[in-house]
């Protein structure tokens, strides 16, 4: 009975992030981490998630439960990464006015490129494409819709 309870506990503590699979991948120079979940459906929707000043994708991930979200939402999640060669604190450029249109160099046109690879390449859901941000990245992903 102890070790059925001991075994129960162990499997409730596991991260559902576990069945997910995190990707690396390079789209025009920037860095994005897109998680997949394990289900293999088609057309899911997709979530992209811009982090704040001073943080990149691996911190949101960890500071957030979206991968255990997308796991049980069966929907991917998209994150880029703002370098400090961009921004020294890691903050996305949103302030900057050629950051604020949608031009194929700048920071939104990286972003829009790689949800159109997604769109492509995996079965994202064109209809279900959402985005969002904390602190500059809130900002950034106003501008982007």
């Amino acid at each position: 009975m102890t070790n059925k309870f001991f075994l129960s506990i162990l499997l409730t503590t596991l991260s559902l992030s576990a069945l997910a699979e995190r990707i690396q991948m390079v789209t025009m120079g920037r860095k994005f981490t897109l998680v997949t979940p394990s289900a293999q459906t088609a057309n899911r929707p997709l979530l992209v998630v811009l982090h704040g000043c001073k943080q990149n994708p691996s911190l949101m991930l960890e500071g957030t439960q979206l991968e255990e979200e997308a796991e049980k939402g069966n929907f991917y999640l998209l994150l880029p990464e703002q370098p400090n060669y961009y921004n020294i604190d890691h903050c996305w450029n949103w302030f900057i006015g050629f950051q604020q249109i949608r031009a194929k160099a700048n920071e939104m046109g990286q972003i829009i490129s790689a949800i159109e690879i997604l769109k492509d390449e995996y079965r994202v859901d064109a209809d279900k494409i959402f985005v969002t941000g904390i602190s500059a990245g809130g900002v950034m992903a106003h501008n982007l819709t």
